[in-house]
């Protein structure tokens, strides 16, 4: 999702008049595009800063800007600890960017715009893709889940669907493009259709997906045990250009450790889809995402995820 938004963000400023810099070159402009999930991200975001100090003092027309999760999170905090940028904006509004550049330039201020809610879809955005035959496409933004451990929701508000028609529309013009691979994103995208009450939305997306000539390849991610339906993996069986590759986080084998994550399934419910999927695909890949050392893990926890791997 983060590559995503960063295309998007290439695509403004190219349609804003820029150009991007050689690798050899001094550009004229950075952005960051920040995470929020690590302390890491931190952490290379103000050492990047940092090291590109110098540079603002002896060039006041080098522009710095920070955006994404970690802009939204801090805020303010950002200019405090590194006056020298320019601007920084939020998950909500990286159309703004091109005119919070200008107008940085403009009043030779820095600029801080946050806004709580979306603004546009980041697929309703220019677009500077980096490979000419695979896309992405955000089907959802936001999360209505309550994990423990993931700030997302706070940073990138409840989720919002976009509608089928508009999601099947960008997919039939990047095949017209010569794009033969798609990737649909959501923070839950599988959970795609609370916004507007159909829980079988995604299933019926995949199949769509299904009867576009041209278009070979269908991935997603990532779902999540809780929204992942029978209908779905029929989809996923059944749809000849879906491909046979279940991303699905796990993070703990542990109920104990589940719960304290505040997340809503078991190891029986995440061991009865794997196998579901397995039953109707046998060739599946199976991938996930687990977190070791969680707040209150013990051996034993820890010993049941290795025995649910």
């Amino acid at each position: 999702m983060n590559v995503h938004d960063s295309e998007r963000i290439s695509g403004l400023l190219i349609d804003a008049g820029y150009t991007q810099a050689l690798a050899d070159s001094q550009p004229d402009l950075v952005v960051f595009n920040t995470c929020a999930v690590r302390e890491n991200a931190d952490n290379k975001l103000y050492g990047n800063l940092s090291f590109l100090a110098p540079r603002k003092k002896s060039d006041p027309n080098f522009q710095i800007a920070v955006g994404g999760c970690m802009a939204q999170k801090d805020q303010d905090a950002i200019i405090k600890r590194a006056p020298y940028v320019d601007v920084v904006f939020g998950t909500h509004n990286i159309g703004s960017l091109p005119i919070l550049l200008e107008r940085a330039r403009i009043e030779e201020a820095s600029q801080v715009e946050i806004k709580e809610s979306l603004e546009h879809f980041p697929s309703t955005l220019p677009v500077k893709r980096d490979s000419a035959f695979s896309a992405w496409v955000s089907v959802s933004v936001g999360c209505n889940n309550t994990c423990t451990f993931c700030i997302v929701p706070q940073l990138r508000g409840i989720e919002k669907d976009r509608s089928m028609d508009e999601i099947m529309k960008e997919v039939r013009a990047l095949v017209d493009q010569g794009v033969i691979e798609i990737t649909l994103l959501g923070q839950n995208v599988n959970a795609y259709g609370v916004d507007f009450g159909d829980r079988q939305a995604f299933a019926k997306l995949l199949r769509e997906c299904g009867k576009v000539d041209g278009l070979e390849r269908v991935r997603f991610m990532s779902p999540h045990p809780r929204d992942f339906t029978d209908d779905v993996i029929d989809a996923m069986a059944q749809t000849k250009n879906v491909m046979p590759h279940l991303h699905m986080p796990l993070q703990s084998g542990s109920d104990q450790i589940l719960q304290a994550m505040r997340r809503s399934y078991r190891r029986d419910r995440y061991l009865g889809i794997i196998q579901k999927v397995k039953s109707a695909i046998p060739n599946a890949a199976i991938t996930t995402d687990i977190i070791v050392g969680f707040p209150g893990e013990t051996d034993h926890d820890f010993e049941q995820t290795i025995d649910l791997v």
